[in-house]
């Protein structure tokens, strides 16, 4: 199970990398979109990435029984690797923010692909890990579509 161990334990540093990112740039939005931002979409995409984080590491304890998926240091330090790879969303302006958030959602949808490949080509992928990848992947393809539409400019139109 050491591939299972170490794939999801990268998941959990995604989702929680996300987490904190969508979380601050909900509490920086600001502008004339400030409203349907910070209430709606950046709210709904952080609490997403917060209530998935804990349904995978209570789902991954009990496929393992080991409790080091709720490690917040391990779990820290990998979402820290995620996290310098964008911009922080205080020092963007808010279209440039929903353009990094964009690309922060179809790297987290990739990476769920690469996830269920992995482990499907291990066999280590449960019916039931299979159903919790592919809902999070169609919730994120959601958003993927919302942030589309919020970082278009006023020249797209």
């Amino acid at each position: 199970m050491h591939t299972f161990s170490h794939a999801v334990k990268q998941y959990i540093a995604i989702i929680r990398a996300c987490q904190l990112w969508f979380h601050g740039a909900h509490l920086a939005s600001r502008g004339a979109g400030f409203v349907g931002d910070h209430a709606e979409l950046l709210s709904e995409i952080y609490t997403a990435h917060a209530g998935h984080l804990d349904a995978t590491i209570e789902k991954a304890i009990g496929i393992t029984n080991d409790e080091s998926f709720s490690s917040p240091i391990e779990t820290t330090a990998m979402a820290l690797k995620v996290l310098t790879s964008f911009p922080q969303p205080h020092q963007a302006t808010a279209l440039a923010t929903m353009s990094f958030g964009l690309k922060l959602e179809q790297l987290y949808i990739e990476f769920l692909n690469e996830l269920f490949k992995t482990l499907e080509d291990r066999g280590e992928l449960s019916l039931g890990f299979n159903d919790f990848i592919m809902a999070d992947a169609n919730n994120h393809e959601s958003f993927v579509y919302k942030l589309q539409q919020r970082a278009k400019t006023e020249l797209e139109n």
